[in-house]
């Protein structure tokens, strides 16, 4: 027969497992510190929301649609769609085949995308 699959124990609450788990907790229930990262401290914008807007940018500065740039770039158009809404996560290999088919270095995305969070984090 089949293998029994149990799921796993879950661990205790206490207040000290939060530290262990988010390094900028402070050991209390629902209490969250700053931010570890500086630049994302007083950020109002999410890192997915900025990556999204980050590229629906440069693809309008190219007066490309949605679909020229997925098939520049290999991506289903509406995975695409998804990305500048900042509804998903952009993967590592994701963001290289959407930086390559726009011509810029993966590193300044993500300086806009840090500059993006500041800017409106802050207004």
């Amino acid at each position: 027969m089949g293998q029994v699959l149990l799921a796993p124990t879950p661990l205790p609450l206490d207040t000290g497992s939060a530290r262990s788990i988010l390094p900028y907790a402070d050991g209390k229930l629902g209490s969250v510190l700053a931010h570890p990262c500086p630049s994302l401290r007083a950020s109002q914008v999410e890192p997915d929301q900025a990556v999204g807007q980050a590229i629906r940018s440069l693809r309008t500065r190219r007066k490309w649609s949605q679909t020229e740039l997925s098939l520049r770039a290999d991506v289903d158009r509406r995975y695409l769609s998804v990305i500048e809404l900042g509804q998903s996560s952009l993967s590592v290999r994701m963001m290289f085949k959407l930086c390559d088919a726009l011509d810029v270095a993966p590193s300044d995305l993500v300086k806009d995308v840090e500059r993006r969070m500041r800017v409106q984090g802050a207004g």
